[in-house]
């Protein structure tokens, strides 16, 4: 650790600070603390980094970057761990998450001779693991360049293993040409609670794919979203939505999550919510951001507020996604003059509201969250209707897959 940085204590107790104890004895049972609950205790300062740390993490990232920095290259100005340079009229691109790095340059003789550098750099102890081509694992995703100007996410094989230890017949006669049916959101007082041991299984199986659904897998996140809430008392109702999921995984799980654009540079935002579903009456707002092919971002929430019309939903829709929405939408990029596109929802009526200038009385806080989010929108200060219906993909149950 750096002498002049501020020191890092970590914390050891239970099993742990019982272990080291018994093998140095000498050393840290002078240091043992008791709580009042009998557990042993351990505070200690480190010495080294320590990898999972957030100090580890920051001095690994001063290191990289200022190393970077030293070689030419420029830090991009909206996301601290993607750093760019021209390098023979063509753009070289680093960028990182933790120590792992991927670097892309049309030339490959480039993206060697960085490699060779950064081995020399880092490779001290252990030289760089290194992989090329066009595909590549990571983190259980299998990442495809394959196709020009589209990248494709998968995760076959993690969602098989789900698929395949669920202890329940998923051949059953199940309608699974979508994730969920339109009763999703209902939610039964009258019905069977499942009893502790089926209660545990379903909170391990609700919990599993969300690790596919932020990377290959967004068309199930509604379904997912509503058994995240169901996972403290769970019914058979819920066991059976469940079953719906996963038997729809296994009809569909070799489909990718593909990501392009459309040749525009244009950034396009697309908002619904569907109108008093949940059990409180309350709406739930659904959106998505793509490039023309595919969802780079999109989420789904319920509304915080109860609305007495879809037309009021769909503008508090607009409202919930506005910080998301705020960052992509007002910071063209520079590759691209263009301006991005206005977001789009799929109501004539909330895009008339929407872009009125006269607040109704009874939606100021709402009225003012949209007067917001037009300004920052576009240089028109519109929001555009659609006839499209992929943002439904998070509002409408029965969506089927249309994710490309």
């Amino acid at each position: 650790m750096p002498e002049d940085d501020d020191p890092v204590h970590i914390r050891i107790d239970g099993a742990m600070a019982t272990l080291l104890a018994q093998l140095g004895p000498d050393r840290y049972d002078p240091c043992m603390v008791t709580n009042r609950k009998g557990k042993n205790i351990l505070f200690t300062k480190a010495n080294k980094a320590i990898y999972g740390t957030l100090k580890a993490a920051l001095l690994f990232w001063e290191k990289l970057s200022g190393t970077l920095k030293e070689w030419g290259y420029v830090a991009n100005p909206y996301d601290s761990c993607t750093m760019n340079k021209m390098i023979d009229g063509k753009q070289c691109t680093i960028l990182w998450h933790v120590d792992d790095r991927k670097i892309s340059h049309v030339n490959p003789n480039v993206v060697t001779s960085i490699l060779n550098q950064l081995d020399g750099e880092f490779g001290g102890v252990s030289p760089l693991t290194v992989t090329r081509g066009a595909v590549h694992e990571y983190f259980r995703m299998t990442i495809n360049y394959s196709q020009k100007g589209k990248v494709k996410f998968s995760m076959f094989d993690y969602l098989e293993d789900i698929v395949a230890n669920f202890p329940d017949d998923l051949k059953m006669n199940r309608n699974t040409a979508t994730s969920a049916a339109d009763h999703l959101f209902t939610v039964s007082e009258s019905a069977v609670k499942l009893i502790r041991k089926q209660a545990v299984i379903f909170h391990q199986y609700v919990a599993k794919p969300l690790f596919a659904v932020k990377r290959a897998r967004p068309d199930i996140r509604t379904a997912n979203a509503f058994l995240c809430t169901r996972v403290q008392h769970p019914d058979v109702d819920d066991w059976k939505k469940l079953a719906q999921v996963l038997g729809y995984i296994k009809d569909t799980i070799f489909i990718p999550q593909t990501i392009g654009g459309d040749g525009t540079g244009s950034i396009y935002w697309y908002v619904d919510a569907s109108f008093a579903v949940h059990h409180n009456m309350k709406s739930h707002t659904g959106g998505m951001m793509t490039f023309g092919v595919g969802a780079a971002i999109s989420m789904l929430t319920k509304q915080k507020l109860n609305t007495k019309s879809s037309t009021k939903a769909e503008l508090v829709g607009v409202d919930d996604i506005k910080l998301l929405a705020r960052p992509s939408s007002a910071r063209p990029s520079k590759a691209s003059p263009r301006a991005p596109a206005p977001p789009t929802v799929n109501s004539n009526a909330s895009v008339a509201r929407a872009n009125s200038t006269v607040t109704p009385s009874n939606t100021t806080t709402v009225a003012t969250s949209i007067t917001y989010l037009t300004r920052i929108a576009s240089a028109t200060s519109r929001l555009l209707a659609t006839t499209r219906r992929i943002q439904n993909t998070h509002t409408a149950t029965v969506m089927p897959y249309i994710y490309p």
